[in-house]
């Protein structure tokens, strides 16, 4: 977890990562919001300096969430989330709106785990299980990133390799179970009444 505190700042901006990364993921947006607004980035079980816990559902990550909004005396917080992060973002907003003020989702989508994406994520969670994180950073690689950003930005490259081999294969499989096994989110957003903030290619839109 990380997190830095700005006396006179009220607002909070709580960062979630997607799979298989950590919160070291955000390090670029905390530098660049430094100072603006009271900062969280969490990092999910088994994943980078993160204790294990085995055997969590969606709701169990969201409630981890939670958690660690009251140890820190966060009533309410904007949410910024990146694919399973998104996913827990909208669960969050739907089951305790009141804790939420606005959400930034990124790569993600309304729908439950088709049957093609559920055998990916399951299979994922099979392998990491089996063989652990450092076999399967290349196949993750390439979900993650572009050919271009491989070739063109090294650094970045290098910074998600980090990330996944630094992340436990039980804490890897965990995730993506969750992940595959998530209950069907439409029926959670249309109740929800916050900006939302949608952005596709280089069109950006204000639901």
């Amino acid at each position: 977890m990380l997190f830095t505190k700005t006396v006179d700042k009220v607002q909070n901006v709580t960062f979630l990562p997607a799979l298989p990364l950590d919160a070291r993921m955000f390090l670029p947006q905390i530098e660049a919001f430094y100072g603006e607004a009271n900062l969280l980035a969490l990092t999910y079980p088994g994943f980078g300096r993160s204790p294990l816990r085995e055997g969590l559902k969606l709701e169990d990550y969201a409630a981890l969430v939670l958690e660690s909004w009251n140890q820190l005396g966060i009533a309410q917080s904007d949410i910024v989330g990146v694919s399973m992060g998104a996913q827990l973002a909208l669960w969050i907003a739907y089951h305790h709106p009141e804790r939420v003020r606005r959400l930034v989702l990124s790569s993600t989508h309304a729908l439950p785990s088709v049957p093609e994406e559920k055998a990916m994520f399951t299979e994922i969670a099979q392998a990491a299980r089996a063989q652990g994180s450092a076999a399967l950073v290349d196949q993750l690689l390439g979900m993650l990133l572009s050919s271009e950003t491989r070739q063109n930005t090294p650094e970045v490259t290098a910074l998600v390799r980090r990330l996944i081999l630094d992340a436990q294969g039980e804490g890897m499989a965990s995730a993506f179970l969750a992940l595959a096994e998530r209950s069907d989110p439409k029926i959670k957003i249309v109740p929800i009444r916050l900006d939302i903030l949608v952005r596709y290619k280089y069109t950006k839109i204000t639901v």
